[in-house]
């Protein structure tokens, strides 16, 4: 990236801002209302890496030059325990317009579903 003239953030902001999914407006059907939606995300990871991330003296600097994009996890670096036991930890990130009491909620309603479905020792 330094070789290009680009940063950590350059690269980010290319791609966030090249990832819209921006409403296009509302179609009726028969009774029915739809809001139509344009989805100008990348259909496969390979596509990703074809991003454009700056275009400079007449030539393009892709994101797969700077980087490369895959479909995987970060290293696992905590472990978590409960009362000494071994446990899960999951982190739910909401939406800006859902509820914080809903999302609560939905949770907990779903736990005893989990604890039914996963095994125990």
């Amino acid at each position: 990236m330094q070789a290009r003239g680009l940063s950590a953030t350059d690269v980010q902001n290319a791609f966030v801002n090249q990832e819209p999914d921006h409403p296009a407006g509302n179609v009726k059907i028969g009774t029915f209302q739809y809001v139509v939606r344009l989805n100008n995300a990348a259909d496969t990871i390979a596509a990703m890496n074809d991003l454009p991330v700056k275009t400079a003296g007449g030539g393009t600097v892709f994101l797969h030059d700077v980087g490369h994009v895959r479909d995987g996890n970060t290293p696992q670096q905590n472990i978590v325990h409960v009362n000494g036991n071994r446990a899960v930890l999951s982190t739910v990130l909401k939406e800006r317009q859902a509820s914080t009491i809903d999302v609560v909620n939905g949770i907990k309603n779903l736990l005893p579903i989990l604890k039914y479905n996963c095994p125990t020792r």
